[in-house]
């Protein structure tokens, strides 16, 4: 009975949700940023640009996909793609929404707490909780932060605002960075995914924060701009000519351990992209994610603070971990 009536109530949040988008016209900033960066991206992939290596078997068929919805399809309500929403859009509701939302209320105060969990309408994310204007896959976002912070409390000093720079290994639609930049609008946050979600983050984020905040890497010449969203379409070649340093939080929710074998190697060779602390989600070894936890074999260089399970997602787990000293 309790699976059914949170079916049903998974299925009312997607309808009212959808209905009361009916009646909202498409932004002319949605319109403007994606004929902008689709059109980027249309020259961007006649490149050769071999990052197969970094993918396994399941994302390399969801990409296909992706690229062909981006290019004749994409719209305002991409988060109803059922790729996009199946990997990177959580709406369960139901208990854990609840158990997480309770967390949250426990630390944030509540003026606070609805300016970082309301939405926008970009995307048309399926609405959850109306109080708050929020959906569950925010709720479950800015749970991680808070979560890694009360795990990091005596050595972040309870602030975000300490975190100077964030290096995000997949970074789904934007949804983290759009929350994170509330917490601390001066960090400079970089975002490494497949190039099409590159794409689709830069026209999110151009819409939902400053347009002049994105800073999209595609050539040798660019460069880490401070205090931007600085995204970088998953190279190789142009990560190694980054070299990117100085890093405060890496963080992965799940991108990496769906990643292969040498996606980790590479990540754990660049030391995270010298960060000092790591927030990383995973889940069990599956035949999807082969790989998924070999992470914590990685870790030589770093102390792990935090492994436990996700409360209410079964199979999935926390870390977090200290870089050594001696890096």
């Amino acid at each position: 009975m309790i699976i059914i009536r949170d079916i049903n109530k998974r299925n009312f949040y997607r309808w009212a949700s959808q209905m009361s988008y009916f009646f909202t016209p498409t932004s002319k900033g949605f319109k403007d940023a994606s004929k902008k960066y689709r059109g980027i991206y249309e020259d961007y992939i006649k490149k050769s640009n071999d990052y197969s290596d970094f993918m396994v078997p399941g994302w390399r068929e969801n990409e296909t996909k992706i690229k062909y919805y981006f290019m004749d399809k994409f719209n305002n309500s991409f988060l109803n793609n059922p790729i996009i929403r199946s990997t990177m859009f959580m709406d369960f509701a139901g208990e854990q929404q609840k158990n997480e939302l309770n967390y949250l209320k426990n630390r944030i105060p509540e003026k606070d707490l609805k300016q970082l969990l309301k939405e926008n309408n970009i995307g048309n994310p399926t609405i959850t909780n109306f109080h708050y204007n929020t959906s569950h896959n925010t709720i479950h976002h800015l749970t991680h932060l808070f979560k890694f912070l009360d795990v990091t409390k005596n050595k972040v000093q309870k602030k975000f605002s300490n975190i100077h720079q964030v290096v995000e290994w997949g970074g789904g639609y934007g949804n983290l960075a759009k929350i994170f930049l509330k917490l601390n609008p001066e960090v400079t946050y970089i975002i490494i995914d497949i190039p099409v979600f590159s794409f689709i983050q830069a026209i999110y984020l151009s819409v939902v924060c400053d347009k002049e905040k994105i800073n999209l890497i595609l050539n040798q010449e660019d460069s880490i701009e401070k205090g931007k969203i600085n995204i970088i379409p998953l190279n190789e070649s142009l990560l190694n000519n980054l070299n990117i340093t100085n890093t405060d939080l890496f963080i992965s929710t799940w991108a990496l351990s769906e990643s292969t074998k040498y996606a980790i190697e590479y990540v754990t060779s660049k030391n995270f992209f010298n960060a000092k602390y790591l927030l990383i989600a995973h889940q069990a070894k599956s035949e999807f994610t082969p790989y998924s936890e070999t992470i914590k074999d990685n870790l030589s260089k770093f102390n792990i603070l935090y492994h436990e399970k996700i409360p209410l997602l079964k199979n999935n787990y926390y870390l977090f971990a200290e870089q050594k000293n001696e890096i």
